[in-house]
């Protein structure tokens, strides 16, 4: 039998197997059979008998298709009926032509669609026996059912008419005597007791298969809706969906239209019109009292009791209770602790969109009544009142501001939504101003906190206008201002503002001048060198002075940033160690008001390669700020776990990479996607996948201009993933950095630029150049005291030794490996003992190369580079691949020693001299060399010593890891 591709309908593989084999083994194993397909409505179980159409057609057998509609439209037998309707007009003629002349009369009369075909004519069809009509349906079943056989599927079997049951029942009592497969479609919930009853005893008798189409798997969604959408929301929509194909179509509808990726509001239809046409039509098919209470509870929302539902349907208990029982009988609604919901939420959120607006706001009203008076939580109380509120309702304000209080640190959506709300209620009067203006206040941090940043900074704008406010007020606004446009990458802007208000001191209270110093401490912080020592030390000296936790917090890391730019590396750390003891000491209540104070220490810590605490802290506050909907802090925090990750080797944290992407998506902030993208090019660069970080760099480049410390940083990762045989690279690096001196960097990033540099002179052949940025590199890291990066530098020195001396070079990049490994990052090990490797196999010691290559190999392993890994097995294949052909490696050291100076065109005489050993000894060791390299002049040694000496210079970039 031919097999049909499945590969179209998602996660359905076993299903259609289960189908498949019920029509192969028809008429062969068993004469007749029945499939149940059982499921949730918009799980899928429609497309699955679509597809038993295409297989039975494929295997020749005949084939019937019927539909139930919904209770009230229905017509007596009109299951089977609307399944004749779609036979062929030759197979009805010949089977039709075999029954006697009663039967075929019988049925004529019963359904329209066969009275051509038959040529008796029945007296009266009203009169017709539904016994006799049983039977007649079984035998035309019997007589289409010519081999191979004959298939009919049934969709939506739970709206059967009870005719329609009758006569199905019968069949499943007294099946056919032919191969007549049954495949029906239904949900349990709503299946008449007597069919329950009959399959079950079908099920006894009869070969009958039970499928229970199941929700699609997450990856399967994923693969449905497609990848614009982003990896949050489609998280978020599978779990709201709960994996039901229909719902999740109809989710995705409500996430596109909704710019900021969160749930449309239920008062924004955004449903394709033909979807919510085919979910409402069961909610058209109630009874008016059914309607209304389903409106009601919509409007309550999930869970509704009765009694609620009741009071806002505007009708007396006992109706509602009716309506209750008529709800959950169509299963629109399922018991629940507390009340009764929605069978999805999807369906409550639609029968609330197909409410008239007039009689919506005035059940919101009967709702904020009724949970008033019954003393309800603010919060579900502010959700009517908001709907509601109208201008000069001081209650409703007053309601709606304090219920924004309460949910600020979990939903500050919400909170903004509401004091936006009251703000509107109080307009109008003078007397409310004050009020007005700290609302506007608590508005502005909470849209700043849910990630809407620009709204913010045009509701702080507006206030700054206000011709007369507390001071206090206005250097919280300031404040809030400068945070906002910093992290909006305002950097020029917000500082002229902040030196504009500290100009004047009009009695500022300490804590306030704390924070416009932090706030000018950090103008420019991200990427940048060019913080102003003053204000991190006034501002840290002041908070000493007051008992202020977060605002220490904040002034430790502040100087600890200016300290990184003065170069004073250990004081910098005893800062940042000292914020973080500070820092762990506080709750997560705490913490969740001073999110951004974590990111911004976590960032310190990454940069001084506290590396370890800074990733704790950055997977902290990332919780956090999620469990508070603190969208704007989230993607700064995830920003620093991907980059943490990176310097770690952590590259299996391909989640991390995907949330960032996704949250970045749906902020209108471009200074956090230039973080973002930076972050993820260094997580590419640092996996192997030059291709990818150079498309993400130049997107920075794109989006920052030439010029911007973020573009900087961009540049210089966009010419390490060109290559550095680029014969432009240095004179590139040198324009990025500002020189030799590369001023324009942190000081934490020169050691890596020169590096860098060092690799590329190698890579054009000029070792005296590359050895001078190493001594660069060496005297930066040797001032900076770390571990790291010090390290690093004996890498790139064993990188320049390797040209001429591989044994030395081998033992200092082996003592760079096992320095980087102990001090926890394994990639940067990896690279180094992969130059370990190269090393040995220079110098001719095999075994020690294969260790070497092998640990780096494992390295590569363990932080999941696969690219890396790869890149390790193609260097030791051209190894052995030249190793024949690289004569020098046979040489001793002495002996190679000679052979370099000989390639210099020192004479024997020079070469004693330099060695201090007699001509009569060199000529010796040169007749070695001869002998060894099979040459017989010195002319063909030096050429001998060219061609090493390329090969160690072309493998310099494999040497150092990617900044």
């Amino acid at each position: 039998m031919t097999e049909i591709e499945s590969n179209h309908l998602l996660d359905r593989d076993d299903e259609l197997a289960m189908l498949q084999k019920a029509i192969h083994e028809l008429g062969s194993t068993q004469p007749a059979g029945v499939v149940q397909l059982v499921g949730d409505g918009g799980i899928g179980k429609t497309q699955l008998l679509h597809r038993v159409h295409e297989l039975a057609t494929i295997a020749g057998m005949t084939f019937l298709e019927g539909t139930c509609t919904q209770p009230g439209a229905e017509r007596p037998l009109e299951l089977f009926a609307d399944a004749f309707g779609s036979l062929g007009a030759s197979r009805t003629t010949d089977a039709v032509a075999e029954m006697d002349g009663a039967t075929a009369a019988l049925l004529a009369g019963v359904f329209p669609s066969l009275r051509g075909y038959a040529s008796g004519q029945l007296d009266d069809p009203r009169g017709v026996r539904l016994h006799l009509v049983r039977s007649a349906v079984r035998e035309l079943f019997e007589r289409l059912a010519k081999p191979p056989g004959l298939v009919v599927t049934i969709d939506d079997l739970h709206w059967a008419d009870a005719t329609s049951v009758e006569v199905l029942e019968y069949l499943l009592r007294h099946p056919p005597h032919a191969p007549v497969l049954l495949v029906v479609a239904y949900r349990p919930r709503q299946l008449a007791t007597r069919l329950v009853t009959a399959f079950a005893e079908a099920e006894k008798s009869a070969a009958t298969t039970v499928i229970t189409v199941r929700p699609l798997t997450r990856a399967s969604a994923e693969v449905m809706l497609g990848p614009e959408l982003g990896r949050v929301r489609l998280a978020d929509i599978y779990r709201r969906a709960r994996g039901n194909p229909l719902y999740l179509r109809v989710l995705a509808a409500y996430a596109e239209a909704s710019s900021s990726g969160r749930p449309a509001p239920y008062d924004e239809p955004s449903v394709p019109p033909q979807v919510a046409a085919s979910l409402l039509s069961e909610f058209e098919s109630l009874s008016l009292e059914g309607q209304r209470v389903a409106r009601a509870g919509a409007v309550v929302g999930d869970p509704f009791d009765p009694d609620l539902a009741a009071e806002v349907a505007a009708v007396d208990l006992d109706e509602a209770l009716t309506a209750i029982d008529e709800l959950q009988a169509a299963d629109m609604i399922r018991p629940r602790a507390g009340g009764f919901t929605y069978r999805h939420p999807v369906l409550g959120r639609l029968v609330y969109e197909s409410t008239d607006a007039g009689w919506r706001m005035a059940a919101h009203r009967r709702a904020a009544a009724a949970l008033a008076r019954r003393g309800a939580d603010l919060p579900d109380q502010a959700h009517h009142v908001h709907r509601t509120g109208r201008q000069g309702d001081r209650q409703g304000a007053e309601l709606l501001a304090r219920a924004a209080e309460q949910v600020l640190d979990r939903a500050p959506d919400s909170a903004a939504s509401w004091w936006e709300k009251a703000i509107v209620m109080l307009a109008g009067s003078e007397a409310d101003a004050t009020t007005r203006l700290e609302l506007s206040v608590r508005l502005a941090g909470a849209l700043a906190r849910s990630g809407e940043l620009l709204r913010s900074r045009v509701v702080l704008h507006r206030l700054l206008r206000t011709s007369s406010m507390p001071r206090a007020m206005r250097w919280e606004i300031v404040t809030l201002c400068s945070t906002v446009q910093r992290h909006l990458g305002m950097f020029e802007e917000t500082r002229a503002m902040l030196m504009r208000e500290l100009e004047p001191d009009d009695g500022r209270s300490s804590r306030a001048s704390v924070d416009l110093m932090l706030e000018l401490a950090q103008c420019g912080y991200m990427f940048s060198a060019n913080t102003d020592p003053r204000w991190s030390s006034g501002a840290l000296e002041l908070a000493r002075q007051i008992d202020d936790p977060m605002r220490l917090v904040r002034a430790l890391t502040a100087r600890a940033d200016s300290l990184v730019t003065e170069g004073r590396i250990d004081l910098a750390i005893e800062h940042a160690n000292a914020a973080s003891a500070l820092l762990d000491s506080r709750t997560d209540g705490e913490l969740a008001e001073h999110l951004l104070a974590v990111s911004s220490l976590g960032w310190i810590e990454d940069l001084l390669d506290l590396t370890a605490n800074a990733l704790r802290h950055f997977a902290r506050g990332a919780r956090i700020a999620r469990e508070t909907g603190q969208l704007h802090a989230l993607a700064r925090l995830l920003a620093g776990i991907v980059h943490a990750r990176a310097q770690l080797g952590q590259l299996a944290a391909q989640d991390d990479v995907a949330d960032l992407d996704d949250v970045v998506r749906r902020l209108d902030n471009d200074e956090i996607r230039r973080i973002s993208l930076v972050c993820q090019a260094l997580f590419a660069a640092r996996s192997g996948d030059d291709l990818a970080a150079l498309s993400l760099s130049e997107q920075v480049i794109e989006l920052s201009g030439a010029e911007s410390p973020m573009s900087r940083h961009a540049q210089i990762m966009a010419a390490n993933a060109r290559g550095k045989a680029s014969p432009w690279y240095v004179q590139t690096m040198l324009r990025i950095c500002g020189g030799p001196s590369l001023d324009r960097l942190y000081v934490m990033s020169r050691t890596w630029v020169y590096l860098g540099l060092a690799g590329a002179e190698l890579a054009q052949g000029r070792v005296a150049d590359a050895r001078e940025w190493i001594r660069c590199a060496e005297a930066v890291s040797g001032g900076l005291g770390q571990r790291r990066m010090i390290a690093m530098a004996k890498l790139g020195r064993a990188m320049v030794t390797a040209v001429d001396e591989p044994a030395s070079a081998s033992d200092l990049a082996r003592e760079a490996g096992v320095d980087l490994e102990a001090a926890g990052y394994p990639l940067d090990a990896a690279h180094a003992f992969l130059s370990a490797g190269i090393s040995f196999a220079e110098a001719g010691q095999d075994h020690e190369s294969t260790l070497f290559f092998d640990h780096a190999w494992m390295l590569f392993q363990r932080c999941n580079a696969p690219r890396l890994q790869e890149r390790v097995d193609q260097i030791r294949k051209r190894w052995m691949r030249d190793r024949g052909s690289n004569a020098l490696t046979g040489l001793s050291s002495r002996e190679r020693q000679i052979a370099d100076l000989v390639s210099d065109g020192r004479t024997n005489r020079q070469i004693g001299t330099s060695l201090k050993l007699s001509p009569r000894t060199v000529e010796t060791y040169l007749e070695r060399i001869f002998a060894k390299l099979e040459v017989s002049s010195r002319s063909e040694v030096a050429a001998a010593v060219a061609r090493a000496s390329t090969r160690s210079v072309e493998l310099g970039d494999e040497r150092v890891a990617s900044p």
